[in-house]
């Protein structure tokens, strides 16, 4: 059997779980299954789901049949054939990413909770993904940088993918002298410490920025 990655494990579970066991039923046998019923299940996948979500639904059954196909336990792959829907093409003009502007952003570090604002005023500042700035320790904040090492995924701590995934991102004087403040001000502030003690306070800061998006948009900021 191919080696899987723990993440593509639980990404096939989840699939399996939620969108392929709703559609095959239980009682499906494998080896029956045509081009067309993977095709059909293909189709009736949501219309508002993105193609990368389509496709890790796909995933699962695709490498079923191909390590069957391997023993010798079917004759071809049906999922070889499927192709995901004919989308629309948008406009490049619809494309564009809307950001904050720097006083939005100022507004909205104000706006939340004090103890979120300096995890937030990280990821605005640094680009971290949330995953990489809630598992920061202290001794990633290397002088006036950076030093990403891992991320906290779905209850672990893990390594980045690739090599470019360590990398050293700078600090303004004002962030960094508002992240030394919090380390003096902290109970957990050795070296090996969370600079966010609480992986699950992720969850919580993203909740109180969607009310303080909420708040700066009633306000047009």
């Amino acid at each position: 059997m191919p080696y899987r990655d723990p993440d593509a494990i639980w990404e096939y579970r989840r699939a399996i779980e939620q969108t392929i066991i709703p559609h095959f039923g239980t009682k499906v046998v494998l080896s029956r299954l045509t081009p067309k019923s993977v095709q059909d299940f293909v189709n009736a996948l949501p219309d508002s789901k993105s193609d990368a979500w389509k496709q890790n639904q796909l995933n699962p059954l695709k490498s079923a049949f191909a390590q069957a196909r391997r023993l010798g336990l079917v004759r071809q792959n049906p999922c070889d054939g499927a192709v995901l829907p004919h989308r629309e093409v948008i406009e490049e003009d619809d494309e564009r990413v809307k950001v904050f502007t720097s006083r939005q952003v100022r507004a909205l570090i104000l706006v939340c909770p004090p103890k979120y604002r300096l995890l937030l005023w990280t990821l605005a500042e640094t680009g971290l993904r949330i995953s990489e700035a809630i598992a920061l320790r202290w001794q990633d904040i290397e002088g006036d940088c950076i030093r990403v090492r891992r991320a906290y995924v779905r209850g672990a701590f893990k390594a980045p993918k690739s090599r470019h995934g360590v990398r050293r991102i700078p600090l303004s004087a004002d962030l960094r002298e508002a992240v030394y403040d919090d380390r003096t001000a902290s109970v957990w502030h050795a070296d090996s410490d969370l600079v966010s003690p609480r992986p699950g306070l992720a969850l919580r800061c993203t909740t109180a920025t969607c009310t303080a998006v909420s708040w700066l948009r009633s306000r047009r900021l």
